[in-house]
């Protein structure tokens, strides 16, 4: 009974929120918006992109940053060891912080931001250093911190 009052008590303010941007070949060697947050804040508890057409053999590597409206863009995780000839089914995670490293390392990945990373109004990009002809499936869980704040796949 209690854990019933509880959910009912709970407002769409609190509840997580999966996005998922459908596969898609990288941006070649410019920045990309994966996603847009309009609204307030959001707190993001996971980010992994999953390969589904393995990566060519050119050397690329991969930024994260974050776009906002308003101010600078902010490099939220930083560029990825070389993700040439990954295969598909490769995943790829950040971590919680800011500026760390992605975690490229094979087809299990840690996934989880055990902190979370708290994104303001505009867009999640991701930033190549090359051409790659290699896709990937983009997979954001979230959640709102203003009330009507909202993400949704670019």
């Amino acid at each position: 009974m209690v854990l019933a009052a509880t959910l009912k008590r709970r407002t769409t303010r609190e509840l997580p929120g999966t996005v998922v941007r459908a596969t898609a070949v990288l941006p070649a060697s410019v920045q990309e918006a994966l996603f847009t947050i309009a609204g307030g804040l959001v707190k993001v508890t996971d980010f992994i992109g999953e390969v589904t057409v393995a990566m060519d053999a050119t050397t690329t590597t991969l930024t994260l940053v974050a776009n906002p409206t308003v101010g600078a863009d902010i490099n939220v995780a930083t560029a990825s060891g070389d993700i040439a000839s990954d295969t598909a089914g490769q995943l790829y995670s950040v971590g919680g912080n800011v500026g760390g490293a992605w975690n490229i390392d094979g087809t299990a990945t840690e996934g989880m931001i055990v902190t979370g990373l708290v994104f303001n109004t505009g867009t999640i990009d991701l930033l190549t250093s090359a051409t790659n002809t290699g896709s990937v499936r983009w997979i954001i869980k979230w959640v709102p911190i203003d009330i009507g704040a909202s993400l949704v796949a670019a």
